[in-house]
């Protein structure tokens, strides 16, 4: 630029020159502001110059402190200016420690000034060590410092390796150092791989560094996946990466659920996630308890947790027993605790034979006796060997009533009035584990074995099985049904001519869990029952007018999980229709009157009012004004969403009568 350039003339408030002059209180950003501007003027605490002053104490934000303002006086102990001074040794939050306070004083070993000094040695807690104290000085071999060095290879715990430490020098192939040193490829114990190993090579598909390298998908035991494999691509619900993700709710096998499925939701008591929460206190089957729960609360004596604990040597049912209990001690003759001990030959009841008994190893005099089979006077203890016998038997016994002995070879009769009482025991085995021992085996080219029972009403079984820790029973066939519960008695009449039962229907009862892996097929005997037969839900209804298989029932105006027949045209309460043939049922209202079955799903036949509408098959059925009764419905509204029950799978030209209708909720 030239000496004459125009951008070199004086600036004025009209035209620039190097700068632009700012008109008196122009903002503009590229005007500078004269040295006449009204900003520059001297500031007051009524109007702003370049800044604004503050009133005496103002504490307004934006406003500059003046230097007479009372806050800047000098501080006392009594009033504050920038700081509110401590008096001597006060230790109150937000005042100013003053220069003559005794705790900036020179500490001693006496007295604390800042800190407290340690004497020579002293290890005191909350001590400040001195510079003269023994335990600076320079440490050696033979006197501790800081520390204490350790000798040219010593190992002593607590010492300090010293600089000239033979250990220290630069190890090698053949000596040690700090390490020793492997040769190339070396992989003994103990020693360090060093940079120019042939191992530490990159490793390829062909040969291998540290690793040996995968090939694209290769799956071969010990080779490293590469990063640019195709099983680490980014994984859809279509192609796999590492995994399979499963789409949203899905459950096959093999697949990944995903973060934003529905089932990873938070879980709450009336919604599943993971699981489904149970109320406080509930017991419903499939929920887990909440850390909240009344149940999991300590239990006392007095009061319930996950068990009642007993009182100390309460015998009440349903009651833990705790560890402190009386009956828990070490039992002796004279005070029981789980068990008392009988003295040395003692045969009083209740009462536990100890182990040094002379009973236990005192033999018995033989005494004689006779039985039928073999009438000769004979020792107890005579019988060894095996009893074979083989005879011809076969009186005839009708019904359930006890054979004579003249229907058996083996025939045991006991007489006893009171229970227990075994009319015939087989044991095998020695008490010890085995596979193949029998305590009672029954063969017949028929029926092996035929247990019975005359009972009485709600008590007696024909057969008995327990176990332990295996099952109470096993039943298997290799062509027929391993196990047939016949409710009625003519399939057993098949089986054994001399039974005559006429069942009530009853076949089979199953309390606790039940596992089917297989088919489950139902079949109603009839070929042409009157009602259709199906799944059903027993639900109590709030009227006392009779209610009957057709009726569409709908969710009762007084809650509480009950049920009215419907009474309304497109009622978008509707629940199901009553059932005239339950096959499956479900019974959740934990109640045994007024409760009818709802069909849940499949045909069902349902109560139809035709007289304004005929019904062909295909159409809606919805709720009509006629109690209980359904019709043809014409989904044209929003309003009616809800109101169809089901569809029709007949025809009904007119009138009032039931029609087989297909369960559809919507």
């Amino acid at each position: 630029v030239q000496g004459s350039d125009r951008r070199l003339k004086d600036a004025t408030r009209i035209s620039k020159g190097i700068i632009r002059i700012a008109k008196d209180g122009e903002e503009t950003e590229d005007a500078v502001p004269s040295a006449g501007d009204k900003r520059l003027k001297d500031a007051t605490t009524g109007n702003k110059g370049i800044v604004e002053l503050a009133e005496d104490g103002e504490d307004k934000p934006g406003v500059v402190v003046q230097g007479n303002d009372k806050r800047l006086k000098d501080a006392t102990t009594e009033s504050k200016g920038i700081v509110e001074l401590a008096e001597d040794g006060e230790d109150k939050p937000g005042v100013a420690v003053q220069g003559n306070d005794k705790r900036l004083k020179d500490a001693t070993t006496e007295n604390k000034g800042i800190l407290e000094l340690a004497e020579d040695g002293e290890d005191k807690p909350g001590v400040a060590v001195q510079g003269n104290d023994k335990r600076l000085r320079n440490a050696s071999e033979t006197a501790k410092g800081i520390m204490k060095f350790a000798h040219d290879g010593d190992t002593a715990p607590l010492s300090a390796v010293q600089g000239n430490d033979k250990r220290l020098k630069k190890a090698t192939t053949i000596t040690s150092g700090i390490v020793e040193l492997a040769e190339d490829g070396e992989d003994k114990p103990g020693v360090v791989v060093q940079g120019n190993d042939k191992r530490l090579k990159d490793a390829t598909t062909e040969t291998r560094g540290i690793v040996e390298l995968a090939k694209d998908g290769e799956d071969k035991p010990g080779v490293a996946v590469q990063g640019n494999d195709k099983r680490l691509k980014d994984a859809t619900t279509e192609t796999k990466g590492i995994v399979e993700l499963a789409e949203n709710g899905e459950d096959k096998p093999g697949v990944a659920v995903q973060g934003n499925d529905k089932r990873l939701r938070n879980a709450s008591e009336t919604a599943k996630g993971i699981m489904k929460f149970a109320h406080d206190g509930a017991s419903d089957p499939l929920s887990a308890v909440q850390g909240n729960d009344k149940r999991l609360k300590k239990a006392t004596t007095t009061t319930f947790g996950i068990v009642e604990l007993a009182e100390n040597g309460e015998d009440k049912e349903g009651v833990a027993v705790q560890g402190n209990d009386k009956r828990l001690k070490p039992a002796t003759e004279e005070m029981p605790g789980i068990v008392k001990f009988s003295r040395n030959g003692e045969s009083g009841s209740k009462l536990a034979v100890q182990a040094d008994d002379f009973r236990l190893n005192n033999s018995r005099e033989p005494l004689p006796h006779t039985h039928e089979y073999a009438p000769v006077n004979h020792s107890f203890n005579s019988h060894s060997g095996t009893i074979v016998l083989r005879e011809s038997r076969n009186e005839s016994f009708k019904d359930i009533t006890p054979p004579s002995d003249g229907s058996s070879v083996i025939y045991a009769n006991n007489t006893s009035e009171t229970g227990p009482a075994i009319g015939l025991t087989g044991i095998a085995g020695n008490n010890k584990e085995s596979s193949d021992s029998y305590g009672v085996v029954g063969h017949s080219t028929h029926v092996g074995i035929r247990g019975q029972s005359s009972g009485k009403e709600g008590s007696g079984a024909g057969v008995i099985g327990a176990s332990r820790f295996g099952a109470g029973g096993i039943f298997s066939s290799e062509h027929g049904f391993s196990l047939i519960a016949d409710g009625s008695g003519t399939t057993i009449n098949s089986y054994d001519k001399n039974i005559n039962l006429m069942g009530d229907g009853k076949a089979l009862l199953v309390k606790g869990d039940a596992e089917f892996q297989g088919r489950l097929v139902f079949k109603i005997k009839d070929e042409a029952p009157e009602f259709p037969s199906g799944l059903v839900e027993f639900f109590e209804v709030d009227e006392t007018e009779y209610i009957s298989p057709g009726d569409i029932l709908v969710a009762s105006e007084k809650g509480k999980y009950l049920l009215s027949r419907s009474r309304k045209s497109y009622s978008t309460s509707v629940i199901g229709v009553v059932s005239g043939n339950p096959c499956v049922s479900l019974n959740n209202s934990g109640k045994e009157e007024k409760v009818y079955p709802v069909a849940l799903a499949g045909k069902v036949l349902c109560k139809v009012d035709a007289r304004n509408n005929p019904i062909n098959p295909g159409d809606l059925i919805v709720a009509s004004d006629i109690a209980g009764c359904g019709m043809a419905g014409h989904i044209n509204s929003f309003d009616k969403i809800g109101s169809v029950i089901g569809k029709a799978l007949e025809r009904l030209e007119d009138g009032v009568a039931l029609i087989s209708v297909f369960i559809t909720h919507q």
